[in-house]
């Protein structure tokens, strides 16, 4: 693996190239020729942080240590051929944008490179520096792209588990309220509408038209206890001046 400098810096300017770099979309240059290469990365090294590899399992390495914008392979290279590279690089990093660089006589390569590879674009040789800028230019785009949308997908994601999670809370605390309620409701006994009483014994009709006690009644229907005494005006009448007598 080579970085791209493309003259003699100090030790200063080697740090701040070193610090623009890690800022800038990371681009890697696959291609048994070091002339091509080298002359890539000469052109994209001034927007670019820009790795090269000689070989499939060279940029292959790369792509497991570094996270890749984009992917210029050639087709033809010892070993492993572009479109094969491309088709193992989709599988390592699927957002890393690949381009394929081919000859006329390779169209079968670029079939292979489209359904297995998945590139975003492929150049023939020869190609122009300004052709090629501008396509790696939109795959870098492209690549801004997918991250981004990935980054929001996972956090729409995150904010839907959270939600899930305060709604299955919520649930689980209106359950309770309602199981208390439930409970409290079937503690309650009232009685309510009109109640059928005799008007000389003062029994009560019950729901199966028998006649009960009120105190019976009263009792079946809601939660009262009674306790008895005597009013004055019963006493008076039950036990007259004797009972007057007695209580004074």
């Amino acid at each position: 693996m080579s970085l791209s400098i493309g003259f003699s810096t100090s030790v200063d300017s080697q740090a701040e190239l070193a610090a623009r770099a890690r800022q800038l979309p990371t681009l890697l240059v696959v291609d048994d020729e070091k002339d091509i290469t080298a002359s890539l990365a000469d052109l994209f090294r001034r927007d670019y942080h820009v790795l090269s590899a000689a070989s499939a399992d060279e940029a292959l390495t790369i792509l497991n240590k570094h996270d890749v914008s984009v992917i210029v392979s050639d087709q033809r290279m010892p070993g492993k051929t572009g479109s094969e590279l491309l088709a193992e690089a989709c599988l390592i990093d699927p957002d890393a944008v690949r381009i394929l660089l081919t000859g006329y006589a390779d169209i079968g390569a670029v079939v292979q490179a489209v359904n297995e590879g998945k590139i975003f674009f492929y150049l023939t040789k020869p190609w122009s520096s300004k052709e090629i800028q501008a396509v790696v230019a939109k795959a870098v785009e492209h690549n801004f792209l997918l991250r981004d949308n990935r980054r929001l997908v996972e956090e729409l994601r995150q904010i839907n588990a959270e939600l899930e999670e305060r709604v299955t809370d919520r649930t689980a605390q209106l359950n309770q309220r309602a199981t208390d309620l439930e409970t409290a409701l079937s503690q309650v006994k009232k009685l309510e509408g009109i109640i059928p009483i005799c008007m000389y014994c003062k029994k009560i009709r019950n729901d199966e038209e028998a006649w009960q006690n009120m105190e019976h009644y009263i009792s079946e229907h809601s939660d009262a206890e009674f306790s008895h005494g005597i009013c004055p005006v019963c006493f008076e009448k039950n036990f007259g001046k004797q009972g007057q007598r007695i209580n004074g």
